[in-house]
């Protein structure tokens, strides 16, 4: 299980596990940091890299869906291919 820790402005809190972290009143421009991360970020980059842009839905075939906990929410994770990458 991750621990995170919570800087804001020179008051650093911590460590939380991700459910507890809604309840700390974070928000997208709170500083996160845990162990194996090179420095501070902000909660809100943390999540860009669940938003992608999809393709033209002609070229898409849904793989896999799965639901799961992020920061004390639930999630769809969806895997797509598109027709160029389909065997």
């Amino acid at each position: 299980m991750s621990l995170y820790y919570l800087a804001d402005g020179n008051d650093r809190r911590g460590p939380f596990s991700a459910d507890q972290l809604p309840s700390q009143g974070i928000t997208a421009e709170t500083l996160v940091w845990r162990e194996g991360m090179p420095s501070w970020r902000p909660v809100g980059t943390l999540m860009q890299r669940y938003v992608t842009t999809l393709p033209d839905v002609h070229d898409i075939r849904i793989v896999s869906v799965r639901r799961r906990r992020f920061f004390g929410r639930w999630v769809i994770e969806v895997q797509t291919e598109t027709a160029s990458n389909a065997g």
